[in-house]
């Protein structure tokens, strides 16, 4: 997990209508609050009727700004339509704060379009782990409605956000293996725990893929070293060339893995922070 920059946005068009839709559904729920909220009776409460395919339009844009990765677990997301989900950082239609208790409603409805609440993230991260989880430090702090939506920071929210948030301060790696970050109180991160735990990215699929590319850029330095040995016993031009020409692509080879367009670069540059950065 690294930090992603929002470069590229919509138009301007984008968001007038998120404005509006925003305005549609608080308008909505000023009118009967408590039908939207959980049911004592057990029934199901009043569903907003969200506007799936308005916020689905910005895929493309996130793709962009994070390389086509999960903006979780760095996967590469396939070319598969169905594997990239326009997630919501903070949930939409409802919440819970661990996943023992049940589905808290409404969620945060009025963020539905907000540009800063949405991510790109695999299926895996998305539906199977993060669902509707959202762990905040104190639920008595939990905005519940957007009448309070000012309040939203002092939620303290222990998922970390991966365009606002320094995800490298809360979480490393030791090879493929994720960790969290033992902060300068000598204590864990408490966000790195729950971000680790709520999207799932410890999962063995993770860590096989994590442990394949450390492998390899062990032996693109160990290549590189061999041919810088080479390169001091080298006497003839032409060979002196070829080995120097290996070298720089060894290194070009190794460098590139550390960019943010490069999947799981979190777990390279954790391990490897000797590496430049882009």
């Amino acid at each position: 997990m690294i930090k992603i920059k929002k470069k590229i946005r919509p138009d301007k068009d984008w968001f007038e209508k998120s404005r509006k839709l925003r305005k549609k559904h608080c308008d909505e729920y000023l009118k009967t609050p408590d039908d939207y909220k959980n049911q004592p009776s057990g029934m199901k409460p009043k569903k907003f009727d969200f506007d799936t395919d308005h916020y689905s339009k910005i895929k493309n844009y996130l793709i962009k700004n994070q390389h086509d990765k999960c903006c979780y677990c760095e996967r590469k997301i396939t070319t598969n339509e169905q594997d990239g989900d326009v997630e919501h950082f903070r949930p939409k239609a409802g919440y819970k704060n661990n996943r023992k208790e049940k589905l808290i409603f409404p969620g945060y409805y009025w963020l539905t379009y907000k540009w800063d609440n949405l991510l790109l993230s695999c299926a895996y991260c998305n539906r199977r782990y993060k669902k509707n989880l959202f762990t905040i430090k104190n639920n008595m702090f939990r905005v519940s409605s957007h009448h309070n939506a000012k309040n939203l920071h002092k939620e303290n929210a222990l998922l970390l956000h991966p365009s606002k948030d320094n995800p490298e301060e809360h979480i490393t790696f030791i090879r493929e293996k994720i960790i969290p970050q033992v902060m300068p109180t000598g204590i864990e991160s408490e966000k790195g725990k729950v971000t680790i735990n709520t999207c799932g990215l410890e999962r063995p699929s993770l860590n096989n893929s994590r442990e394949i590319l450390f492998n390899k850029i062990i032996k693109l330095k160990e290549l590189r070293l061999e041919n810088e040995i080479a390169l001091k016993l080298a006497k003839e031009q032409v060979i002196i060339n070829i080995i120097n020409k290996n070298i720089k692509h060894y290194k070009t080879e190794i460098s590139d893995l550390a960019k943010s367009s490069s999947e799981f670069a979190g777990m390279v540059r954790a391990n490897f922070p000797d590496l430049p950065r882009d």
